[in-house]
């Protein structure tokens, strides 16, 4: 009966020290993008068993994205902080807000 506990409780150290490596990769590729052109990124018709696999353990590949207008009204705004870095942010005045919303670029 201990041999049989010793091997539980090491399988389960074993699956949440997988578990924890996955979900750090997982957290890598969600706060590390590539610029367009660096990573080839395929059709989920054109990806392979493997491909899948190596997406639900380490992670999807996402490319930079542009920013397009948002479909209302709005006025670009431009600010500079004080180690001089120029950001474009986009102004959108909104009636009885409940609060502020900062999205800046940096300009180049």
């Amino acid at each position: 009966m201990k041999s049989f506990a010793r091997f539980l409780l090491r399988t389960i150290i074993f699956i949440f020290i997988l578990l924890n490596v996955v979900v750090a990769f997982h957290a890598y590729k969600f706060t590390h993008f590539y610029n367009p052109g660096e990573v080839i990124i395929k059709k989920q018709n054109e990806k392979t068993g493997w491909d899948k696999t190596k997406e639900i353990l380490f992670g999807i590949n996402a490319e930079k994205q542009k920013n397009i207008a948002p479909d209302t009204i709005f006025k670009t705004i431009y600010l500079t902080t004080k180690d001089s870095l120029k950001l474009q942010a986009w102004w959108v005045p909104v009636v009885n807000a409940k609060g502020t919303v900062a999205l800046l670029k940096q300009d180049i």
